[in-house]
């Protein structure tokens, strides 16, 4: 039976909600279904980042379209969440120990300023000894997830741009040493290669109104130094721009094996929803 269950990606922008949901077939996953609809002008509390009257009617309405038990993963907006690296505890260490340490040694690197944080962790695969602890303000997650919930919707995961964008990727099988670029309507968000530990940034489009203004911003770094910057980059847009020259073309699509509505107008605008769909599952 799980092996029919959609697996559904919902991203949830400054300017759009869009969603897509895969089912895994023997031949390889299938695209079942997709959806976007802009979202109407302040629906959105811009500085929280929390839903306004009019989003949980709208995701109301979607919920219609989809079977009745789904698996759903969920990307709030970006700038609810940010990500720092802890040393790992003694694996001797067990739950729910192993949590208090995450915790109160997560206070030291996350600021309380707006309020308290919810905090998720996981091994970090590239880094031994290391964890990668998320974290985002609690009273902006627990509304979300009101709305969500009144909408007929229960996420089982909730996640991040940057990582899903990357789920994506490995699911493409891009070249590993070749970073991310993805355009969004007020910026960019650069992600670093598979091969190398997450790192991640926002440029304002004012600050890069193009392709060739972001690489002079997020430049490579001097040799021999660690960072998420490499000569290649795949080049992807919410609008669905072309790869400049001198970027790497992702076609988003070629990662299913069988696409079975119509294909979207704008294929790249969906690379963080489909993300989300192929994610694994927490262990």
């Amino acid at each position: 039976m799980a092996f029919r269950l959609w697996q559904v990606g919902l991203e949830i922008g400054n300017g759009a909600v869009r969603a897509l949901a895969v089912q895994r077939r023997r031949g390889g996953w299938q695209l079942r279904h997709w959806w976007q609809r802009a979202l109407p002008a302040a629906s959105l509390n811009e500085r929280e980042g929390t839903p306004c009257d009019g989003v949980g009617r709208l995701l109301a309405e979607w919920r219609k379209q989809l079977p009745g038990s789904i698996s759903l993963r969920v990307c709030l907006p970006a700038h609810l969440f940010s990500q720092r690296r802890i040393k790992a505890p003694d694996r001797r260490l067990r739950e729910p120990e192993r949590e208090w340490y995450v915790g109160s040694h997560a206070k030291r690197h996350f600021p309380e300023d707006s309020g308290p944080l919810l905090f998720d962790y996981q091994d970090d695969p590239l880094v031994p000894n290391t964890l990668l602890v998320t974290a985002a303000r609690q009273t902006a997650v627990a509304q979300w997830q009101s709305c969500l919930s009144a909408a007929g919707l229960d996420p089982q995961i909730m996640d991040f741009m940057p990582c899903a964008l990357r789920c994506m990727a490995r699911h493409a099988e891009l070249e590993r040493n070749a970073m991310l670029i993805h355009g969004l309507d007020d910026g960019w968000c650069w992600i670093s290669p598979l091969s190398r530990p997450l790192e991640f940034g926002f440029v304002r489009r004012e600050d890069a109104l193009d392709f060739e203004a972001l690489r002079r911003i997020i430049g490579p770094p001097p040799s021999g130094e660690r960072g998420a910057v490499c000569p290649g980059a795949y080049f992807s847009s919410i609008a669905g721009a072309d790869a400049p020259k001198d970027a790497l073309a992702w076609p988003p699509f070629d990662t299913f094996w069988q696409i079975f509505p119509p294909v979207p107008p704008r294929p790249q605008a969906f690379l963080i929803a489909g993300g989300l769909a192929l994610r694994p599952e927490d262990a």
